[in-house]
């Protein structure tokens, strides 16, 4: 009984020592990351992407998906380096 309370004792402070390294982000790099991310979507992505929009002003499914590739590559490629 007694092996039982400790082992439910020492689990919560197994999950709270590692919270910190979750949030081990510095401060203002969200920030430059988001602006990054803007400006490489509005400069790289957006021009290529205009001609997919049709007459109605929507985008085909892989044009969207496309788009969508080209802002993830802003932010993982462009913005994380």
């Amino acid at each position: 009984m007694a092996c039982v309370i400790i082992g439910l004792g020492l689990t919560p402070l197994g999950a709270m020592a590692t919270e910190p390294d979750v949030q081990a982000v510095e401060p203002g790099i969200e920030a430059e990351v988001e602006q990054c991310r803007k400006d490489c979507i509005e400069t790289t992505c957006a021009p290529q992407f205009r001609s997919c929009v049709n007459s109605s002003g929507e985008a085909s499914q892989t044009c969207k998906t496309l788009r969508e590739d080209c802002e993830k590559r802003c932010v993982d490629v462009d913005c994380m380096t």
